[in-house]
């Protein structure tokens, strides 16, 4: 609590007090779940299998939150503070950092290696299944635009989209003129109007 405390204060100073409202809600339902399911055994005793499966789901989960606008709580806001800095890096190396450093310090302090080893796995498989969930696949498409508005398509290609844009030089082989061509790569879902 007492260090989650400054970092639901740099949430709110960052994002407002509706983020941290949403945020304090899915804290208090997941420690509800928590405290529901922990009466029930386990579905698995192979640590393994509840790495991979437990990590699925965790990302899985929190790619909806994260779509929402919200977080968890601790770390989250942490990973997500980074994010509206650093806009160009993907969630999941964001969250794979900053989990990461929890599970090196929980190595030392539990002194129990296996399961720190255990718990870094679960870290990696939910960065990466974090970034399919948030971006899907990666892919890209290279646009070549020809058109006599060119300016005007490229001001709306990088306000609305925000997407770089590249000139070339074109000449008609029909109209013998000179144009200017658009050169831009977009990723297969802005492409194909997906979120």
């Amino acid at each position: 609590l007492l260090i989650n405390i400054p970092i639901l204060i740099l949430g709110m100073w960052k994002f407002g007090f509706r983020f941290i409202i949403s945020t304090l809600y899915n804290t208090a339902l997941i420690t509800l779940c928590t405290n529901c399911f922990s009466s029930f055994d386990a579905v698995t005793s192979d640590p393994l299998l509840a790495v991979l499966v437990g990590g699925c789901l965790q990302a899985i989960a929190l790619g909806i939150v994260f779509k929402t606008g919200s977080t968890t709580g601790g770390t989250d806001i942490i990973v997500k503070v980074l994010r509206a800095k650093y806009p160009h890096i993907k969630t999941g190396a964001f969250v794979l950092l900053t989990d990461v450093i929890v599970v090196v310090i929980s190595a030392f302090v539990f002194r129990a290696i296996d399961t720190a080893l255990y718990a870094g796995l679960a870290v990696a498989l939910i960065s990466f299944v974090l970034d399919l969930v948030l971006y899907g696949r990666d892919g890209a498409k290279l646009l070549f635009i020809i058109s006599d508005r060119s300016e005007v398509i490229t001001e709306r290609i990088l306000k609305e989209l925000d997407v770089g844009c590249t000139y070339i030089d074109g000449y008609g082989a029909y109209s013998k003129k000179s144009k200017k061509v658009i050169m831009c790569v977009m990723q297969v879902k802005l492409f194909t109007g997906a979120n």
